[in-house]
């Protein structure tokens, strides 16, 4: 008799993970995002309907997030994302590209709370 014995290969990558605490959460006006803020800076967009993360903003060291919040009404009707924080930056995001749209410079150091009036 032979006895051939046969393997499976498994290939596994290791990466550096550091975590970063939650600091904002809120969900997009049609219920299909919901947008979370994490200490180091960076977005994540988890799609509802199967709960996982379809996007990520990368973080940067010289914004944090404080606070999120939607409106309707995006360039195509889309969902708009809106973030600020401790540095005094309001930002708006172009989802698809995961960069600024634009930034608007408050008067204060700080933005505490966002919201938006529909």
């Amino acid at each position: 008799r032979v006895w051939v014995r046969v393997m499976d290969v498994h290939l596994c990558r290791f990466t550096t993970w550091t975590p970063a605490t939650i600091t904002a959460m809120a969900t997009s006006p049609s219920g299909k995002y919901v947008a979370v803020g994490r200490t180091d800076g960076s977005i994540e967009l988890w799609n509802t309907n199967r709960w996982f993360m379809e996007r990520s903003i990368p973080g940067s060291a010289l914004r944090n997030i404080h606070t999120l919040t939607w409106a309707r009404g995006g360039q195509n009707g889309s969902d708009r994302l809106f973030s600020s924080g401790m540095q005094g930056t309001i930002y708006e995001w172009v989802l698809n590209e995961l960069r600024p749209l634009c930034e608007v410079q408050v008067l204060s150091d700080a933005v505490w709370n966002l919201s938006v009036n529909p």
